[in-house]
């Protein structure tokens, strides 16, 4: 029961907390009554505290750093409050030299100005790392630039919506499959109290509304990965640096950093958005809840001055180091006197260390918004203070708001110190700078062999929208990988000397040509290769999808291959996700066969960016099919749902009248969307696949989630079926059949999923006019193919004997560009089959599928097969 004293349950603070969730309970008088949740994966423990306003029972007490949460300790009659999140305080000196010391920008989205993810800010230190957002395309990105990420140990978002957050989970499990893979695959063990020992790693997230962004986490990276995933306050301070918001958008008030009233518990419906007062005329939505950061480094140790030390009686050695790091000594004089010699009477004062920001304003409404709390903490003794001393200013507005110029005027107005060096990480600033070069320069040799079938990748370009320029010169642009120098202070400045130089297209096919001309002098006997054709082309004539590549038109159907790689992302190959775009009776719609982290990007970039395209795209999807849960096949689908609905209400629909999107997937799947939508909207509707395992009409499947009547249905495809195949638990394939327009000629697309040859894949890619199979290892490593219930790439092809095209894609890995195949028995003579090799961003229209066999040829002699496996 609540009284008047203080109780205190007792627990192992090694243990750190999973979450620290403060609820308001009653408040009477002066006095607050809180309840501290503290939660580990392992247990719960809880204690209440009473603490009044100034005074707790008449006994003083003051507040200090103790970690990630609040600790209440009593010692007699006076009470000590250990806190993070607590006021400002003086600065704190470094107990040793810091090391070199610069924050970095991970230019993620600035190539889609923000529309699939947010850039994020690398703080690295000589002892850890620390970064700001991680969005979809993170752990891709440190692949292919070589970034350690093994001593990251804190995330701080500025929101927990897709944009920041999408590829938290993949990194996650890769950190997780390190650490096994470190510890021999041997599980931690426990010691005599039960807690798990410190040999696992930690990972600890701050941020608005990180609780349900764990909630999604743990779907996926349970305790039994590797990995424990903490909560951490929202202010953070260690031995090297102090992190604390700076801005929160909306305003929250009260000890707790969120509003007090009826609308502000986390619980709440709609991921913790707050509704802006509706008097305001710029209150137009509800605003997704933003953090900016300040992060201050601990002040380098001061100089150390010999000859006082000399006349004080200071002997040489480690005594001298202990008054460096800022504590006192004893010494004995000849005398025999002890005397205490403190640090200040012989180190110099240290000055102050540096500090930077990272400022987070999304939207116009956000600006508006934080226009008018910066004004109101300007009324504040202690609020903002425009000439604040900074060394460094981050900001990841997109243009269409940093280059407004309200914003201008809000950074100049309000950061008005000169020192600071300002840095925009946005599309427009960088001129839409490509950010995957690798895999770029891929498509752009590809594109020298088909046009139509590989198209030209994005290149940096400048944008003429006259809404999108900066209307100043203010700043400079945050290019990817641009450091700035915080350690040593005499080199702190701008450091370019990381930021990759790009290629134009028509240079890396120049450069691919001549390498190309080298290798043709040891390529097999053409002879073999028009043997190979001849019997492929009596292969198609017999086959019914012959007719049906002689009816359809250009663009009915297309099939772009999002990602054709496996496990985790690469620098050569997103992991899988496919787009199906279908013309029927003169509407476009669209659908998704899985959707790895990354997928919405590769849709922005298989549009060349066009926003429009893809709003298009996204508004006329139809539904998303999802083959089993594991990360690579599913994690980029909350971004895409959030960002349809984005797309409808941009087009003047109604929040209420937004239709849910049909999600075929398997049973776990449920749960994953279920706290995603927790964190933001996604307006979908689930259907298990288990109800799809017999044939039916796309109307049965459909219309009980439509407001439409059965008369106004109208649906690309006439059938689907989800085929259970060899994997994992709930793991499927898919079989849509479809008619074309000018015939009604029946047509089919078969996908496997992930499996291993199985009978009922075979069955249902029996004369099918596509299928497009995984084919995870070349042929000889059927032993780790069998372990990992996955194909190889002749039993791949095997399967599909009958197919008039067998496309193969989720390659392992360790295949970089194109996978190595037996040259008596595998792609290259296929028996008279027709396959292909599929690629990222590879376009294959219906229409094209006779004479996509034909560029295999080519596409092989683009690439070294020498070429060094991925790190």
């Amino acid at each position: 029961p609540l009284n008047t004293h203080t109780h205190e349950y007792m627990f192992r603070r090694r243990f750190g907390p999973f979450a620290n969730h403060l609820k308001q309970l009653k408040q009477q008088q002066s006095t607050c009554f809180y309840y501290y949740y503290w939660y580990s994966s392992r247990s719960y423990s809880l204690f209440l505290s009473e603490q009044k306003l100034g005074k707790f029972n008449n006994r003083t007490y003051d507040r200090g750093s103790a970690g990630d949460a609040d600790i209440m300790t009593k010692r007699g009659n006076n009470v000590r409050m250990k806190s993070t999140t607590g006021s400002s305080r003086p600065p704190f000196v470094a107990k040793q030299q810091l090391g070199s010391c610069y924050a970095q920008i991970i230019g993620l989205g600035t190539d889609t100005d923000g529309k699939d993810t947010t850039p994020s800010v690398l703080l690295f230190t000589d002892k850890r790392r620390y970064c700001f957002n991680i969005g979809e395309g993170f752990q891709r990105f440190c692949v292919e630039h070589k970034l350690k990420m093994t001593r990251l140990e804190r995330v701080f978002f500025t929101r927990t919506t897709s944009k920041a957050t999408g590829g938290v989970i993949g990194m996650l499990l890769t950190l997780a499959d390190a650490a096994g893979a470190t510890l021999g695959g041997m599980m931690a063990k426990e010691d005599d109290g039960g807690l798990a020992t410190t040999t696992i790693p930690k990972m600890t997230v701050h941020g608005p509304n990180v609780r349900n962004l764990l909630e999604a986490v743990k779907v996926l990276v349970a305790e039994n990965r590797g990995i424990v995933v903490e909560r951490g306050g929202e202010t953070f301070r260690d031995e090297i640096c102090e992190v604390k918001p700076m801005l929160r958008v909306p305003e929250m008030i009260g000890p707790l950093g969120k509003r007090l009233n009826e609308n502000s518990d986390n619980n709440n419906d709609n991921g913790g958005r707050i509704k802006p007062d509706l008097s305001s005329s710029s209150a137009i939505e509800e605003l997704e809840p933003v953090v900016s950061y300040e992060v201050q480094l601990a002040s380098p140790p001061g100089k150390f001055d010999a000859k006082k030390a000399d006349a004080l009686g200071v002997p040489r050695g480690k005594e001298r180091g202990v008054l460096v790091r800022g504590e006192s000594i004893e010494i004995e004089l000849e005398s025999g006197e002890k005397k205490i010699i403190t640090p200040d009477m012989c180190v110099e004062e240290a000055g102050r260390g540096a500090r930077f920001a990272v400022v987070d304003l999304p939207t116009k409404a956000h600006l508006d918004a934080a226009i008018q709390i910066v004004e109101k903490m300007k009324k504040c003794s202690s609020g903002w203070d425009v000439n604040e001393e900074r060394d460094l200013v981050v900001h990841l507005a997109p243009a269409n708001v940093a280059n407004s110029s309200e914003y201008q005027a809000f950074v100049q107005e309000n950061f008005a110190n000169a020192k600071p060096k300002h840095v925009f990480a946005n599309a427009s600033r960088n001129e839409r700078t490509p950010i995957f070069l690798a895999s770029r320069a891929v498509q752009a040799k590809l594109h020298g062999v088909d046009g139509s079938i590989f198209p030209e990748p994005p290149s940096a370009s400048k944008d003429d929208d006259d809404d999108k320029k900066p209307s100043t010169s203010f700043g400079v642009a945050g290019k990817s990988l641009l450091k700035f120098t915080l350690m040593p202070q005499r080199s702190m400045g701008i450091d370019e000397s990381a930021v990759p130089k790009i290629e134009t297209p028509r240079a890396i096919r120049e450069t691919a040509a001549k390498e190309a001309e080298l290798r043709t002098k040891t390529n097999k006997n053409p002879d073999e290769d028009k043997s190979n054709r001849k019997t492929n082309d009596e292969f198609c004539a017999n086959h019914p999808g012959h007719k049906v590549v002689d009816d359809v038109d250009d663009n009915e159907v297309v099939v772009t291959f999002l990602g054709t790689g496996s496990a985790q992302p690469a620098k050569h190959r997103n992991v899988t996700g496919i787009l199906l775009e279908v013309e029927k009776d003169g509407e476009n719609y669209s659908a998704l066969l899985d959707s790895g982290e990354g997928s919405l990007g590769q849709i922005y970039r298989s549009k060349n960016g066009n926003t429009t395209v893809v709003d298009n795209v996204l508004i006329n999807m139809h539904f998303a099919w999802i083959s089993h849960v594991h990360a690579d096949h599913h994690v980029g689908l909350p971004s895409i749902l959030a960002k349809r609905r984005e797309a409808f209400l941009s087009s003047g629909v109604k929040e209420e009248d937004i239709p849910n999107l049909t999600v075929f997937g398997p049973r776990p799947l449920r749960w994953f969307l279920s706290q995603c939508e927790k964190i933001e909207p996604l307006s979908y509707r689930f259907v298990d696949c288990r109800d799809t395992l017999e044939s039916k009409t796309m109307q049965e499947l459909l219309l009980s989630s439509s407001s439409s009547s059965s008369s106004s249905f109208s649906s690309p495809f006439e059938k689907l079926v989800s085929i259970p195949v060899t994997h994992c638990a709930h793991a499927f394939g898919i079989k849509l059949e479809g008619m074309t327009n000018k015939s009604n000629l029946p047509y089919s697309i078969v996908y496997s999923g992930d499996t291993r040859p199985c009978e009922n894949m075979r069955n249902a890619a029996k004369e099918c006019t596509l299928l497009i199979h995984e084919a995870t290892f070349e042929d000889g490593l059927e032993h780790e193919a069998l372990a990992k219930k996955h194909s190889t790439t002749a039993e791949a092809l095997e399967i599909g004997s009958s197919a008039y095209l067998n496309i193969l894609t989720h390659f392992s890995q360790r295949y970089p560009k194109v996978p190595s195949f037996n040259g008596d028995d595998g792609i290259a003579s296929a028996r008279g089959q027709n396959a292909m090799i599929a690629f990222d961003l590879m376009r294959v229209d219906f229409k094209n599928l006779r004479r996509i066999p034909s560029l295999l040829p080519n596409v092989r002699e683009l690439f070294d097969e020498e070429d060094d496996e991925e790190d």
